[in-house]
């Protein structure tokens, strides 16, 4: 999971902890907490713990990805369009077929 490390180190710098000192806080391994801070990223009962020892929600320290105006919108995974767009193809032939037999019955 994706983390704010600047927000984590801060707020551990704001309470004057070392990094053990939040990792013995939180019954983490020292690397652990070296690797939320460094990396931005750690599982999610790592986040809880954290969060829990630094009392703040864990929204607070989830990084948020950003989205380029336009995008918000778009929900499909290029592999879903993909079915999409081959769903609309075969409603068409077969749109088209059934059109021609009739055309050809009359």
């Amino acid at each position: 999971m994706e983390v704010n490390a600047q927000k984590i180190k801060g707020l551990r710098q704001d309470k004057g902890w070392t990094q053990q000192h939040m990792a013995d806080a939180c019954g983490l391994s020292l690397r652990t907490v070296q690797r939320a801070e460094n990396y931005g990223n750690c599982s999610a009962d790592t986040l809880q713990a954290i969060s829990s020892v630094l009392e703040v929600e864990l929204r607070t320290l989830k990084l948020v990805p950003y989205i380029h105006e336009g995008e918000a919108h778009q929900t499909a995974s290029p592999k879903g369009k993909w079915v999409n767009m081959l769903v609309i193809l075969i409603a068409l032939l077969i749109g088209f077929a059934g059109g021609f037999g009739v055309a050809i019955n009359v």
